[in-house]
């Protein structure tokens, strides 16, 4: 987990769960899913690839608490096994780290590019950061595999949607890989309801008294000051979510009045 919100900030992204130690990675390699093309604009600043499979780069638009908008590459995956992923930019550079840097990864360098191995047991947020510079930075969503569309779900397939969604009691929406939302997100008073996928929501989550509910795997931009807010709510479970922002009071996940709930 990226530690602290001071961390959180400086690279745009908030961990919102633990990454398991990389060294006990396994040698299986991955099997890479590509996401179909979002909305979202392309970026041609970097190249990306995950065992030779080509990455989309995306620009994702965040706005912080000032009103400053700020655009941020991504490229996302998702992957079962462990997976190479190689990167490279369009401008030179001298070094690169990848984040976080506690987790020890080992990069190869060839030519203008940079390569490093992400193992089975951590599936997650990366960081490429160049030459110590922030705005020098590719973000990875390196995702696990994408789930099933279950069901009797409310789908919101790959393009664009506008509005906000207002999730029903019992009800499940997919976010559908390639999919934005433009709009928040609004789970009060149910129970036993999900929000999952690999898509895109610009704007808020606001969970108030529920019961039992989740959100699993979807991706969050353009947020306000409290990005996930949480009141009066129990059992709600957050996995493997993926909020960016900047700015100050960005509190990633608020829990308030809320209890036996689990954000990882």
């Amino acid at each position: 987990m990226l530690s602290g919100k001071k961390k959180a900030r400086r690279l745009g992204i908030y961990a919102g769960f633990t990454i398991a130690s990389l060294f006990a990675s396994s040698t299986a390699r991955a099997a890479v899913t590509t996401y179909p093309d979002s909305p979202l604009p392309n970026r041609t600043d970097y190249t990306v690839s995950a065992d030779g499979t080509s990455i989309r780069v995306e620009n994702v638009q965040m706005t912080d608490t000032t009103g400053a908008n700020a655009d941020k590459p991504v490229a996302g995956f998702a992957f079962d096994g462990s997976v190479r992923v190689t990167v490279t930019p369009n401008f030179s550079f001298s070094y690169a780290l990848v984040h976080p840097t506690q987790y020890g990864y080992e990069v190869s360098r060839s030519g203008n590019s940079v390569s490093f191995t992400i193992p089975s047991n951590n599936k997650g947020k990366v960081v490429v950061e160049f030459d110590n510079d922030y705005n020098k930075s590719l973000f990875l969503f390196a995702d696990p595999p994408v789930p099933a569309i279950p069901s009797g779900a409310r789908v919101y397939n790959a393009g664009a949607h506008s509005g906000h969604i207002w999730v029903g009691n019992g009800e499940t929406v997919y976010l559908a890989p390639g999919a934005v939302v433009t709009g928040d997100i609004n789970m009060k008073d149910i129970s036993n309801a999900k929000v999952i996928g690999r898509g895109w929501y610009l704007g808020s989550l606001w969970v108030e008294r529920t019961t039992n509910c989740e959100i699993n795997g979807i991706h969050g931009a353009r947020l306000g000051k409290w990005t996930v807010n949480l009141l009066d709510s129990t059992g709600f479970k957050i996995n493997h979510m993926k909020l960016m922002y900047q700015g100050g009071e960005t509190d990633g996940f608020s829990y308030n009045n809320t209890g036996n709930s689990s954000t990882r």
